[in-house]
């Protein structure tokens, strides 16, 4: 397994690594320009940055282009089939490359949370508390609020990733899971709005990665109280656990060494 890791890594270019964080650097400011003017703790920054929904269906979109949407390619790396063989089958490389999309989405959600920390700090915030905004989540712990942000956010990505993985199987010569987890990002941020939808169903993506209540198409009300964090946890394993399967199917079946045909 760490092999597997090791040689991903390996071949993922140096300027793409760098451009995950620059890009990262980039969102941050976008918020702390648009956030100007309102006093926020960092962890009060941070919550709102990681439940704000452009970060969710459109950062993470990006982050996810630019380090993992081609976490299978063998268009552009001939050698990718071969690491079957040298696995010592489909089932071990099956679960190897599992393991290794699983474990980059959450690193790039720690990489993410702790350059939103750092750049934080310098633009001024301080403390790591709740104190005047998001009063539902003053009952947890501080870092209770960081786990479950990390955790909802690492199952997304990796639910999207895995889902990108699927597609680029699929096809042929070249990885296009990206336009498919693109659409999944555009109906999930519009999802209630297109079908004027009053009140949220709990069924959305969004819904299961924001720590926070998300209104549907009706404003939030004084009660309005998000639903279990344990419901949106079994939503993504369910959710992953589909793809999973899926993925297992593809993998089990595909001829790896057919490459005539273009998509």
């Amino acid at each position: 397994m760490l092999r597997m890791i090791q040689y991903k890594l390996y071949s993922m270019p140096l300027w793409r690594k760098i451009l995950f964080i620059i890009v990262i650097f980039i969102f941050i400011n976008i918020d702390i320009r648009l956030y100007k003017g309102l006093e926020f703790t960092l962890l009060e920054f941070i919550v709102m940055h990681f439940n704000d929904a452009k970060t969710i269906d459109y950062f993470y979109l990006m982050i996810i282009m630019i380090l993992s949407a081609d976490v299978y390619n063998d268009a552009q790396n001939t050698f990718e089939d071969m690491i079957i063989l040298k696995s010592g089958g489909r089932k071990k490389w099956f679960y190897k490359i599992s393991i290794y999309i699983i474990w980059i989405s959450f690193i790039m959600v720690c990489i993410y949370l702790a350059v939103a920390c750092i750049v934080g700090i310098m633009e001024g915030y301080r403390g790591f508390f709740i104190d005047r905004q998001f009063p539902e989540l003053k009952s947890l712990q501080n870092f209770q609020v960081i786990g479950e942000i990390i955790l909802l956010t690492g199952l997304r990505i990796s639910f999207l990733n895995i889902m990108i993985f699927c597609v680029n199987l699929i096809c042929k010569n070249n990885p296009m899971g990206f336009i498919m987890v693109f659409i999944v990002s555009i109906v999930d941020r519009f999802f209630y709005e297109s079908f004027d939808i009053l009140l949220p169903l709990g069924v959305t993506p969004i819904e299961n990665t924001r720590i926070i209540y998300t209104e549907a198409v009706a404003p939030m009300a004084f009660d309005s109280k998000r639903f279990p964090i344990s419901d949106s946890i079994l939503y993504w394993i369910f959710g992953i656990f589909i793809v999973m399967t899926i993925l297992y199917f593809i993998t089990m079946k595909k001829d790896f060494f057919a490459k005539n045909v273009k998509y």
